[in-house]
C-alpha cells in the first residue's frame, strides 16, 4: 500500500503588503488601511518628498492655530472675581439677597491673519463744507387754547365814610382885673367904675359897677376882655344886673372907635340880666378866633342907668 501523505499547499504568497504592518494590500492602494502608512511602489517611489510635505503642511496648520489663541487670550477682558460667601456671625440674620452678577461686556474678536497684514487705503478729506444733517421739526403743535369767559361779580361798593373830627376840648380862661377895661367912646359915664377886681373874687355881694346920666334913654358903653391869644369863643357866663347886652368880638391890632366900626363882629344877645345867664356860641362851620371880646350894654334896667356885674366867665374851644 502505497503511502499516501497529504499535500499541503501552501499559501500564496502576498503579491504586495504594507511595509509597516505586513497587512495585504492591493495594487492599487496608496495608503494602508490598517495603520495609515503610504504605500510607495518601486516604480513610483519619490524618497522623502512626500513626508517632507506632509510634515511641512501640519507644522504650518499648528502654529496658525497657537497665534489665534493666544491673539484672543490678549484681547479677551479678565472675567470678575467671584465673590465668596460669608459665614455670618452667631446671632446675625445673613442677607439673603443675592449679590448682582455683573454682566460681562462682549467682546468681539476678529481673527487676523497672522502672516499678512491688509493695507487700509487713505481716503481723501473733502474740501468743502461739512454738510449739516437737518432735524426734523419734531415739537407737535398744540391746539389753540379755548377762551374761556369769566363772570365777574360786581361787589357792592361801601357807602363813604364821613371822617369823624375829634370832639374839641372845652377849656375856661383863667382872667385876671387887668385883662378887663371900660369901653365908652362917647363919653357916657358919668360915675366912675368901680374896682375891676370884685369881677373875680367869687364873691356876689361886691360887684363892678357903672352908671350913665341919670336922664338917659339907654346906656351906651360897654367892658372889654383882653383874651390874650386868638380863641374860639365857646360860652361867655355874667352874673349881676342891668338891662339889655350885646357881645362882639374882634381881630384888629387896634381899639375900633366906635361899636358901629365894621372891625367888631357881634356875636350874640341877652335881653337882660338879673342873676346869672350864659350865652353860647354855637360852632361854626369855618371856625372864628377872636383875640378881644366887648360886652356892650345897651338898654337900662328897671332900677335906673346903673350897670352891676358880680362875675364874668369865658370858656374856648381848643
Amino acid at each position: 500500500m502505497a503511502d499516501q501523505s497529504t499535500h499541503i499547499s501552501a499559501p500564496a504568497a502576498v503579491a504586495h503588503a504594507c511595509r509597516v504592518c505586513h497587512a495585504p494590500l492591493e495594487s492599487t492602494q496608496e495608503w494602508c488601511l490598517a495603520c495609515g502608512a503610504a504605500v510607495v511602489s518601486s516604480s513610483r517611489r519619490l524618497p522623502g518628498k512626500r513626508a517632507a510635505a506632509t510634515v511641512a503642511t501640519l507644522t504650518l496648520v499648528l502654529t496658525g492655530g497657537a497665534v489665534a489663541a493666544a491673539y484672543a487670550a490678549l484681547s479677551s477682558p479678565p472675567s470678575p472675581p467671584k465673590q465668596l460667601a460669608q459665614a455670618a456671625p452667631p446671632g446675625v440674620v445673613p442677607d439673603t439677597t443675592p449679590a448682582p452678577t455683573p454682566t460681562p461686556t462682549p467682546t468681539t474678536t476678529t481673527p487676523t491673519n497672522p502672516f499678512t497684514t491688509p493695507t487700509i487705503p487713505t481716503l481723501p478729506k473733502p474740501t468743502g463744507p461739512s454738510p449739516v444733517p437737518k432735524i426734523p421739526n419734531s415739537t407737535p403743535s398744540l391746539p389753540a387754547p379755548t377762551p374761556t369767559t369769566t363772570t365777574t361779580k360786581e361787589i357792592p361798593k361801601a357807602p363813604p365814610t364821613t371822617p369823624t373830627t375829634p370832639e374839641p376840648t372845652l377849656v375856661p380862661l383863667t382872667l385876671k382885673p387887668d385883662d378887663i377895661g371900660p369901653y365908652d367912646p362917647n363919653s357916657v359915664i358919668v360915675s366912675p367904675a368901680s374896682n375891676r377886681a370884685k369881677l373875680f373874687d367869687n364873691d356876689e355881694a361886691t360887684a363892678w359897677t357903672a352908671s350913665a346920666n341919670p336922664d338917659a334913654t339907654e346906656l351906651g358903653f360897654g367892658l372889654t376882655v383882653d383874651l390874650q391869644q386868638r380863641e374860639e369863643l365857646q360860652k361867655l357866663t355874667l352874673s349881676g344886673k342891668t338891662g339889655g347886652i350885646e357881645v362882639y368880638g374882634t381881630t384888629a391890632g387896634e381899639l375900633p372907635p366906635d361899636v358901629t366900626d365894621p372891625a367888631w363882629k357881634k356875636l350874640g344877645v341877652l335881653e337882660s340880666l338879673d342873676g346869672e345867664k350864659s350865652l353860647t356860641f354855637p360852632e361854626a362851620k369855618i371856625v372864628k378866633k377872636y383875640d378881644l371880646l366887648l360886652v356892650w350894654f345897651t338898654t337900662l334896667p328897671s332900677s335906673g342907668p346903673t350897670v352891676s356885674l358880680s362875675s364874668l366867665g369865658i370858656t374856648v374851644r381848643r
